[in-house]
């Protein structure tokens, strides 16, 4: 209901509803619907990280002799798909049934993005012939994953940025372990200089490009947050409007149309009531 009163000045005054104390959440958070969404494209992502270790690992395996021999030669070639494998579909099953509250959602999403980054690395890294070639130098699926997922799994830039950090250390952790056990690789005959510039500033650049992917991912988040709540737009993405109004970019003529019918019949309104209340100062409507 509209509360109308008079001010001691015989202006009248116009006092809007009141938001239910329900609906008013801080802008920095994401819809609860929005985190619904992560939870299910985290799912997907869950479902899709174990395809494609099963696809890379075991498949060729199960078709082709060669493989086959050299995957059971030792349970190093297929413990660590295994494992990442299980690791994934653990979560995913975990979201499916429920058993991780909505709270829990960015959290276990960027645990998962570590430890899952370690579990590309391990089975990568296991392949001694794979990593003492000449042309292992370049991009781990790492790279891949750590982008997907911040793209995928909206969550805050700064812990996006942790993740991200984790995730791609697990790329120079993993050579520098290797290379201090003795295991041949190429990391091995490399300088520091070419070591950095091999193995840690390529993966510096994915974080640059996660980090930014994570800004306007979370930047959409929270608008449709602030759209939802009828605040107003961040600065520069409003202009003024008739009668000191603010006007959000894209805002229809219809509803500005609106505004000042409505600004007309408060107008009147108050004429009316100062016409026929005689100026009493506790009229209420």
């Amino acid at each position: 209901m509209l509360l109308i009163e008079y001010s001691q000045t015989g202006e009248t005054l116009l006092l809007p509803h009141e938001r239910p104390r329900g609906e008013t959440t801080s802008a920095s958070t994401l819809p609860a619907d929005l985190i619904r969404q992560s939870a299910s494209r985290l799912r997907v992502l869950a479902f899709l990280y174990a395809f494609i270790f099963f696809m890379a690992s075991f498949l060729p395996a199960i078709l082709l002799r060669q493989p086959r021999v050299f995957l059971t030669a030792t349970p190093l070639n297929w413990a660590p798909d295994l494992i990442a494998i299980l690791l994934a579909l653990t979560v995913a099953v975990l979201i499916q049934t429920g058993r991780i509250p909505l709270a829990a959602i960015a959290p276990t999403g960027l645990v998962f993005e570590v430890v899952g980054s370690y579990g590309i690395v391990a089975a990568e890294f296991t392949d001694p012939m794979r990593l003492n070639a000449p042309g292992f130098i370049g991009f781990s699926w790492v790279a891949v994953w750590t982008l997907l997922f911040t793209v995928v799994v909206p969550t805050r830039p700064r812990r996006a940025l942790v993740a991200a950090v984790a995730s791609v250390s697990s790329i120079p952790v993993g050579m520098a372990v290797l290379t201090a056990a003795g295991v041949p690789t190429t990391a091995a005959r490399a300088s520091a200089g070419e070591f950095f510039f091999l193995y840690v500033f390529p993966y510096c650049l994915v974080v640059v490009m996660a980090y930014v992917g994570a800004r306007v991912v979370y930047g959409l988040g929270t608008e449709v947050r602030r759209a939802r709540s009828g605040k107003l737009p961040p600065r520069g993405a409003s202009r003024s409007g008739r009668h000191g109004r603010s006007l959000a970019r894209g805002a229809s003529p219809a509803r500005a149309a609106s505004g000042d019918q409505a600004d007309s019949a408060r107008g009147h309104v108050g004429q009316r009531l100062r016409r026929h209340g005689g100026g009493n100062p506790s009229l209420r409507a």
